[in-house]
């Protein structure tokens, strides 16, 4: 029974909204005057014939070549809206010091709910904002990510090693609840 109500958890928790997770809880959504925007960069890479494109979010490996990006306006309301989109370096103790963006994008609107850019960072790493500007309003969102980061496989799979380990855990203490059970019946 334990088990049973186990995987129904486990199960539940399946039910993803976007990018495998809830849309709440997914690391790659910023809000701008409330409003949701997910943020995605992929770097396509060519592996002989084939070309591969990974999703990224916080964590852009290449430093040369096309990063594209979407920004999906998951709320409606910012489909309709003028924004400014920029993306500006972020330097260690700057002091606050805003220095000038390295893309700047201006759009009218987007009916279907996704913006798109690509930019070469042509060799540069570190640590940079992606701001988006609701010229209605004057409000702003915000969010930073790293280029010339690799992320080990350790952090990718982070999540699913320990639900792995969960449950292989729960089903070794059952085991052995239900072994004593019968050993101590048995006497």
């Amino acid at each position: 029974m334990t088990l049973v109500a186990l995987v129904t958890l486990t199960g539940h928790a399946l039910v993803y909204a976007h990018g495998g997770v809830p849309i709440d809880q997914d690391k790659c959504v910023f809000r701008l005057a409330g409003k949701r925007i997910h943020f995605t960069a992929y770097q396509p890479r060519r592996s002989g014939n084939e070309i591969t494109a990974k999703t990224l979010c916080r964590k852009l490996p290449e430093t040369t070549g096309t990063t594209y990006f979407a920004l999906d306006l998951v709320d409606d309301p910012l489909r309709k809206r003028p924004l400014e989109v920029d993306i500006t370096p972020v330097g260690h103790g700057d002091g606050g010091i805003r220095t000038a963006p390295i893309v700047d994008l201006e759009v009218a609107s987007s009916p279907q709910g996704v913006v798109t850019f690509k930019h070469d960072f042509n060799g540069a790493t570190g640590r940079y904002r992606l701001e988006v500007f609701n010229a209605t309003d004057h409000s702003q969102g915000n969010f930073e990510f790293e280029v010339g980061v690799r992320e080990s496989q350790w952090e990718q799979q982070y999540g699913s090693r320990l639900i792995s380990t969960g449950f292989v855990a729960v089903l070794v203490l059952l085991g052995y609840r239900s072994w004593r059970r019968r050993k101590t019946n048995a006497t």
